[in-house]
């Protein structure tokens, strides 16, 4: 996750920065107010060939949870008194594998004296790969193995690192080290899991939870647990200082056995302390948030009896985590987004999530790893608070890469207000980078892409766009045709549009009326052939100005030919051997039409002659073939589902071809209604 800070001096000028630490080993610092690319300064912690990232392939397979390399990746930490910040790399350096504890001047990008250090650590254990000390049996930090995912955090003068695995590859355990920020000294170190495997502490890339009192709250992934020693599946309190490491008390769900065993882990995200409370509120990939009391976790009990609440999801993994934001309205609000579930917000009252949810949003999850979820408001005040939520777009990221988006709701209904999605040739996000939430400061939204690249969003000038349409027009020489032209003003935009369009057929003319539109509005279109205009297409396009600025709509196309004058859609239904067939009066499809031609069969015998929406001869005909046809398992409704009673149907390993011949010469526009949810297969 990207870091910002404000007032930054860099080489004399001062600005608010924007740090971006990436999977390639470099640190780049960035003017976060400024459009240019270029970094005020960039850090690189390489040097090929001889230092270079971890390439994933040297721990795991290809294109799993992680793509390319192992660099930094974790989020660092920033000490805003002394400008310093902390990082951990990851470097192969010939056939060793480092990592290592860097502290970085914000305004250089150099190293502080000292830094850095390479982390090692060891600490007594039976676990399979323990060694024979001086004084018996101890495991050791691997530092090849160890993914160092959630992020670092700074208390009481120490930086705090913790660690997990790739892909649950042994050797490895949970660690937790505790470094000195002024030397950078290890001054604790602490194994999850010293007499066995397991017990990762990753988090979904969050960094621990820290309560007034200084106190560390770190959640653990599938590993034994007995209480004494070892502590798999568990929320961790510690006291950390420059004195070391000590845990003070923990959670354990009652039924810690059996997530281990269903790699279900708590420590798929990290907690949250709610404000102005003592409570503690969390989950993992069981899909159950428990609220706990801070000053009081409880360790483990049967059916989770000592605890606050236990709320299951019921969609899937909790990755993102719970944030909170106050309603002036409906007080304390907490917010989830779990992977197959839509975005929901509990009340909290009298230290209790009231269920069932106070509000919801209408888009559903893709998949994992859901929401990772922001808030930002002014204060509590009315009107001001926005949930941003930075997820996939259509398709479960588990492995691999996937596109992602950015996602905004109203904080206080879960109505949505924009999404990435709405103006992708502008605002479109590119590859999801997993479990990195929004950055919002200073009114602008912060999201990084796997494609080497941080989006900024912010709010946009008065504008306004231009739409004009749907689809073709066709004319006879001596007719006339419309399209509606519509003006939205954006941003407050007020201002007077003037429209006009460019590219219209030879012998035509194009009048608007009204000629202009003030702020939001409509216009109608009309072209006018004249009597001895030349047949031909040409594409239209119109445009709106106020002022210096141009927009403009979609190209449409527009058709002088006096053959097809009048002649209305085509539409082809391809149903089963015994079709229930539509009726002429029917109207279906996505572009609602009548006069369906039925297709019957999964080939045709002879070609098939075509009417078209008004029950005229076209001229044209279709012959097909395909794998098979099958029909829908539904009741026989008119319109839309009868059309869709069957369908042609094409196997992964066989051709579907559709022809159609003898059309009059003009522009089509050319719709295939695809069904592309086959039971367990997604064939969009």
């Amino acid at each position: 996750q990207p870091l910002y800070m404000t007032g930054v001096t860099i080489a004399g000028a001062t600005h608010n920065v924007l740090y971006v630490a990436t999977m390639n080993d470099k640190l780049y610092a960035f003017d976060a107010d400024s459009a240019s690319p270029s970094p005020l300064w960039m850090q690189d912690f390489t040097n090929p060939p001889s230092v270079t990232p971890v390439p994933i392939t040297d721990i795991t397979a290809p294109n799993l949870n992680i793509i390319g390399n192992v660099g930094i990746q974790s989020t660092p930490v920033i000490d805003q008194a002394s400008g310093t910040m902390y990082l951990v790399t990851k470097t192969k350096e010939g056939s060793a594998y480092f990592q290592r504890l860097h502290a970085i001047d914000v305004t250089s990008g150099q190293e502080r004296p000292g830094s850095p250090v390479a982390i090692t650590g060891s600490v007594p254990g039976t676990a399979p790969d323990s060694t024979m000390g001086p004084d018996g049996p101890v495991v050791s930090f691997d530092p090849k193995m160890q993914g160092q995912r959630a992020g670092l955090a700074l208390v009481n003068g120490v930086i705090l690192i913790a660690w997990g695995s790739h892909e649950d590859l042994p050797p490895y355990h949970g660690w937790i080290m505790a470094f000195d920020a002024t030397t950078l000294a290890n001054v604790g170190v602490f194994a999850v899991t010293p007499d066995v495997y397991g017990g990762g502490v990753w988090q979904g890339g969050r960094a621990p939870t820290i309560d007034a009192n200084g106190y560390v709250y770190y959640t653990t992934g599938n590993g034994d647990w007995d209480g004494t020693r070892n502590f798999g599946d568990s929320l961790m309190k510690f006291r950390a200082n420059l004195s070391g490491l000590t845990l003070v008390d923990y959670f354990t769900p009652g039924n810690e056995a059996k997530l281990s065993i269903d790699d279900d882990d708590l420590s798929g995200s990290g907690f949250t302390l709610l404000p102005g409370t003592n409570l503690l509120l969390g989950g993992g990939k069981e899909g159950v948030l428990y609220l706990l009391d801070s000053d009081r976790l409880g360790g483990k009990v049967l059916n989770d009896t000592q605890i606050a609440q236990r709320l299951p999801m019921l969609g899937g993994h909790v990755m993102g985590g719970p944030v909170l934001w106050t309603s002036p309205a409906s007080g304390p609000l907490v917010y989830n987004w779990s992977e197959d579930d839509v975005l929901k917000a509990y009340r909290l009252s009298n230290g209790r999530l009231i269920t069932p949810p106070f509000a919801q949003g209408e888009a559903v999850s893709p998949g994992h790893p859901g929401g990772s979820l922001a808030v930002s408001a002014n204060g509590s005040t009315a009107g001001t608070g926005i949930v941003w939520a930075s997820m996939p777009t259509s398709q479960d990221g588990m492995h691999g890469l996937v596109a992602g988006m950015l996602r905004a709701y109203n904080a206080e209904t879960l109505q949505q207000l924009w999404t990435s999605e709405q103006n992708p040739a502008r605002d479109r996000v590119g590859t999801l980078m997993k479990f990195v939430p929004p950055v919002v400061a200073n009114g602008r939204v912060y999201v990084p892409s796997y494609g080497s690249q941080v989006n900024v969003y912010g709010l946009l000038p008065p504008d306004f766009d231009v739409a004009s349409g749907p689809g073709g027009l066709t004319i006879a020489p001596g007719g006339t045709g419309t399209f509606l032209v519509s003006v939205t003003g954006l941003g407050g935009f007020a201002d007077v549009v003037n429209l006009g369009a460019t590219g219209q057929p030879a012998g035509t003319t194009v009048i608007f009326s009204p000629s202009s539109v003030a702020g939001t509005g409509s216009s109608t279109m009309t072209v006018t052939a004249a009597a001895d205009a030349p047949t031909g297409s040409s594409w239209v396009t119109v445009s709106g100005t106020s002022g210096d600025r141009v927009r403009s709509g979609s190209p449409m196309v527009v058709n002088v030919n006096s053959l097809s004058a009048g002649l209305g859609p085509i539409g082809i239904d391809f149903t089963g051997s015994t079709p229930v067939r539509m009726s002429a009066s029917e109207v279906a499809g996505a572009v609602p039409i009548s006069n369906w031609n039925t297709a019957a069969g999964a080939a045709s015998t002879t070609p098939l002659a075509l009417v078209d929406a008004t029950g005229t001869a076209t001229g044209g005909t279709v012959t097909w073939t395909a794998n098979s046809v099958w029909m829908l398992p539904t009741t026989d409704h008119a319109g839309d589902r009868r059309m869709m009673k069957g369908y042609l149907d094409s196997t992964n390993t066989s051709t579907t071809t559709v022809s159609v011949a003898r059309l009059v010469p003009r522009t089509y526009d050319v719709y295939v209604y695809v069904d592309g949810d086959n039971r367990a297969f997604d064939r969009p």
